[in-house]
């Protein structure tokens, strides 16, 4: 799946998350989501840019942005970065699941569908996004050993 659908199925998240009162914690969580999909691409796309200057053009900046995506130690830091984000984001999004359980009994009508469906799309947009990940640890060179 294209990131810009990824993108916009967080932001649509961050949207119904915000007219439901009791999913603050999940409007943080779909605000990480969005900084890892855009760190890795940016990153993804500055090596991979870095990586295909020609050798008479390259600068200091180009070379040292290049030798990070090639070296080994930077590729297993680059995959537990990745990895250690998406725990993080699944443990915020449990805890917060358990933190809501009370409250959703208090709530009722409008909000507590909202609630719900907050929620749904939360629990795609993060499936998708871990889909996603690993598919850019397998086909990207930044990520491979």
């Amino acid at each position: 799946m294209k990131t810009m659908y990824i993108v916009l199925l967080i932001l649509i998240s961050i949207i119904i998350n915000i007219f439901s009162i009791n999913n603050f914690l999940l409007i943080m969580c779909s605000i990480l989501l969005l900084l890892l999909i855009f760190v890795t691409s940016l990153l993804t796309k500055l090596v991979n840019k870095a990586s295909s200057v020609k050798e008479k053009d390259k600068t200091i900046i180009s070379e040292t942005i290049a030798r990070h995506g090639s070296e080994g130690m930077t590729r297993r830091m680059n995959q537990f970065a990745l990895i250690f984000s998406l725990i993080v984001i699944y443990a915020m999004a449990i805890a917060a699941f358990f933190l809501q359980v009370n409250d959703k009994a208090r709530s009722s009508g409008i909000t507590f569908l909202n609630s719900w469906l907050g929620w749904i799309i939360f629990v795609v947009s993060l499936l998708l996004v871990t889909v996603h990940v690993f598919r850019m640890m397998k086909q990207e060179a930044i990520f491979r050993k």
